[in-house]
């Protein structure tokens, strides 16, 4: 046992704006829309491409937690998922789960802002 999670945790949330700006920003510079990321728009029975991105590794928890906070889009689609193995449930309620912790601790209004400001041009 050490105190490393709780640092990088305590890091994250103090500079939390930045950071999800950034993760989205990669997202985005990827070619992804933000409708894109959040619906199967194939209707293929796949997962939403932000929830792969997260079990992947390439999408922080705390990123898709602050998405699924504003939109609530796991909700929506996990049920057009073909999940057999329940792999992609389970990381769905991971996600779920922390973002009810998240859901006192951010700023909504911002956090929208920086949705818009990222996934829209100028």
């Amino acid at each position: 046992m050490n105190e490393e999670p709780f640092t990088d945790l305590k890091a994250w949330h103090e500079s939390m704006d930045y950071r999800f700006e950034q993760e989205l920003k990669k997202l985005a510079e990827d070619g992804e829309t933000f409708d894109g990321l959040l619906l199967n728009l194939k209707l293929d029975g796949k997962p939403p491409r932000l929830l792969q991105s997260y079990a992947s590794g390439k999408t922080s928890i705390h990123a898709i937690g602050i998405v699924e906070c504003l939109t609530g889009f796991l909700s929506r689609e996990m049920n057009k998922v073909i999940d057999p193995l329940l792999m992609w449930e389970e990381h769905s309620t991971c996600v779920r789960a922390y973002a009810r912790i998240l859901e006192t601790k951010i700023d909504k209004v911002a956090m929208k802002s920086i949705v818009i400001k990222v996934f829209t041009s100028e």
